[in-house]
């Protein structure tokens, strides 16, 4: 792909992440009977997985920048082997579950994930950002690179199900502190479904890390060996 577009979706990217991440999300009225709770409770927004791969996608996209802005220099980059591993473990399977858990579950009721009422604080084009942008960030990204994806599935996936684990344990910590469930669906689970649920969501993280991996640099332009001449 032509550097210069590369580096300026880099860029478009970093951009939008940077605005959905320093937009102020206004608290919930405090007469509100939603179960959400507030950004100012036990946890801030960094409760929500949403925020914390808004600064994972904020992050990687502005290394992506830097690198495509050094590439675009021809300037050696030191960073392609960060950027291959943050991609692969982090960015492209929390992204993309991010997205794909939330809008599945808001197909099937939009109160246990965003009740109407967060409609007058977070507008459409924001809660995109959140929810969609980093899906179609991550599915660009996978198509036009090559991150060098681990032979072995079972050693590859590891880092990524650790940070699966990571969030799990926060939301228990939340949970015993805070005196709430981060997201309302887990508040009306049994202690066996939540188990069940929680395992669940690492096979699914795991799947998606196995996703970016089948899809790893499927619009590369595979250049053909050159012949040596006798």
């Amino acid at each position: 792909m032509n550097k210069f577009l590369k580096f300026s979706l880099y860029l478009i990217f970093f951009v939008l992440f940077a605005i959905g991440l320093g937009r102020k999300i206004e608290d919930v009225s405090e007469n509100s009977d939603s179960q959400f709770v507030h950004d100012q409770s036990f946890g801030g927004r960094y409760k929500y997985l949403t925020s914390l791969d808004m600064v994972l996608q904020l992050v990687f996209f502005g290394l992506c920048t830097i690198d495509g802005l050094l590439e675009l220099l021809d300037i050696e980059t030191p960073l392609k082997s960060t950027l291959n591993f943050t991609f692969r473990s982090l960015a492209f399977p929390i992204g993309s579950f991010v997205a794909f858990s939330f809008w599945g579950i808001y197909s099937i009721d939009r109160e246990l994930i965003f009740p109407k009422e967060f409609d007058a604080i977070i507008p459409g084009w924001h809660n995109h950002i959140m929810h969609t942008l980093p899906l179609i960030a991550v599915l660009i990204e996978s198509s036009w690179s090559e991150h060098k994806f681990s032979k072995s599935f079972i050693t590859g996936v590891v880092p990524t199900v650790l940070a699966g684990l990571g969030y799990l344990l926060w939301v228990l910590i939340v949970a015993k502190y805070g005196g709430f469930w981060v997201y309302p669906i887990m508040a009306v689970l049994t202690q066996f479904q939540r188990g069940l649920f929680f395992g669940g969501l690492l096979i699914v993280l795991a799947l998606l890390y196995k996703l970016g991996d089948l899809m790893d640099g499927f619009l590369v332009v595979k250049q053909p060996a050159l012949k040596k001449n006798d």
